[in-house]
């Protein structure tokens, strides 16, 4: 969720800054700089969780204007780590000459940010907030990022974003938004990759289903790697079921057809036992009383409901993986 400062770039006690260029530009980037002295960190915390923070952060940055996620990468990550690191050891924000000829081949333009000082919780709206900051986020031709995340020996947190844009594989459909509702008065989720079907829901009954957001990213047509996720719909329960197994699926409409109503694919996921990189579980969750499943792909939500609610919500197991691009920090 993008917060809110109190303090303009100007006078704040940060440094951010940001290049661009085009591919085979000959040009000498503009650079931006803000504010005239730096902060130590408020807290230290893992690289990638750091990393998986910013990313989620970016996305939802992205989604917020319309635009479609960027993947992580993983050379991208160590393009942008080897800066963040240089960065750190001479406790001094500069960016990385030549970075763009450490990316894999076939880039048509390269960008990257730089910080020193933010938390790694607002780092992204510090960029945000910046002007050639926030036009390399929101660069509608980015389709991967690399983050990079070390921390001085005084404390200083440094933090590196490489933005590149390949030209997305003929055929390959973007990820799309998974919208999320939570209804007090049936006590379930409903998810949806449908903007028609989450403006139908708001516009209708508004006092019956509150909206949530964008819960993970998917697919709406199959693109290599991934199976059909099976929506199911119960009168009698007032919620509705998913599943990526199509055995789980023959047995509830064979089983169940009074219950159950089978109404079709949902969306496209990763299957559960999926080894794609960079895709992440969606924990699923049995409520006996409520009689609902839950779904949800940020590991401190899953986290907190086993802690807190199990007598609630039973943990059954992973329904299926989906990309760690669209999913939510922890």
């Amino acid at each position: 969720m993008l917060r809110g400062r109190h303090s303009t770039l100007g006078v704040t006690i940060f440094l951010i800054c940001a290049i661009s260029l085009p591919q085979q530009a000959h040009a000498s980037p503009s650079v931006s700089t803000a504010g005239p002295a730096v902060a130590r960190a408020q807290a230290v915390v893992g690289e990638e969780a750091a990393r998986q923070y910013i990313l989620a952060e970016t996305n939802e940055a992205r989604s917020a204007a319309g635009l479609p996620p960027v993947s992580a990468h993983e050379v991208l990550d160590e393009v942008a780590q080897a800066c963040s690191q240089t960065q750190a050891a001479n406790d001094d924000m500069a960016h990385c000459t030549g970075y763009q000829t450490r990316y894999p081949a076939g880039w048509t333009a390269a960008s990257e940010n730089v910080a020193m000082g933010y938390s790694v919780e607002s780092v992204v709206d510090g960029w945000m907030n910046s002007e050639g900051h926030r036009a390399n986020i929101l660069r509608a031709d980015a389709t991967h990022l690399g983050i990079g995340y070390a921390v001085s020996s005084t404390g200083r947190p440094y933090y590196t974003q490489n933005f590149a844009s390949y030209p997305r594989a003929v055929g390959v459909a973007a990820e799309v938004p998974i919208f999320r509702f939570y209804s007090p008065a049936y006590r379930g989720h409903f998810y949806t990759a449908s903007a028609d079907e989450r403006d139908m829901i708001r516009a209708r009954w508004p006092d019956v289903w509150n909206y949530e957001g964008s819960a993970y990213t998917a697919f709406t047509t199959q693109v290599p790697g991934t199976v059909p996720l099976f929506r199911f719909w119960s009168a009698e329960y007032a919620g509705h079921f998913y599943t990526a197994h199509a055995g789980e699926r023959d047995e509830v409409i064979r089983r169940w057809p009074d219950v159950w109503s089978y109404e079709g694919v949902a969306y496209y996921v990763y299957p559960p036992e999926s080894t794609v990189p960079q895709t992440v579980p969606v924990a699923r969750f049995w409520g006996p009383t409520v009689r609902h499943h839950f779904y949800t792909a940020s590991p401190g939500e899953s986290d907190y409901v086993r802690q807190n609610w199990s007598s609630t919500w039973v943990y059954e197991s992973t329904a299926f993986r989906v990309p760690a691009a669209g999913a939510p920090p922890r």
